[in-house]
């Protein structure tokens, strides 16, 4: 930028065009803070999508399979295994290992 030595003028031109703009100036910042508050209602309202879906799912994972497990080591596998085939009254069962979550945070 150019220095100017007449820094009063600059204000008061300054000033003036403020005053000459002040319906430009108004409209321009209610456009800023309405684009504000759009980003932040689509940044709620995707994290909230996000939490109930995970929510739904959980719902059905424990509706369809009665019964889930998490973080359990090949013997307490082995040994659920043994229980499940011992008992007469399950039809069928499965299985099912996830690899690849490594910061999971916990479903509230």
């Amino acid at each position: 930028m150019i220095r100017v030595k007449n820094k009063k003028i600059l204000h008061l031109l300054a000033v003036r065009f403020m005053k000459m703009n002040r319906k430009r100036n108004i409209i321009a910042i209610i456009a800023i803070a309405l684009t504000g508050l759009l980003f932040t209602s689509a940044f709620t309202g995707a994290y909230s999508m996000y939490l109930s879906n995970r929510s739904k799912e959980c719902r059905d994972h424990m509706c369809f399979s009665h019964a889930a497990a998490f973080d359990m080591t090949e013997k307490e596998v082995q040994k659920g295994l043994q229980a499940i085939e011992d008992n007469d009254d399950v039809a069928r069962y499965g299985k099912r290992h996830v690899l690849g979550n490594s910061n999971r945070s916990k479903i509230q």
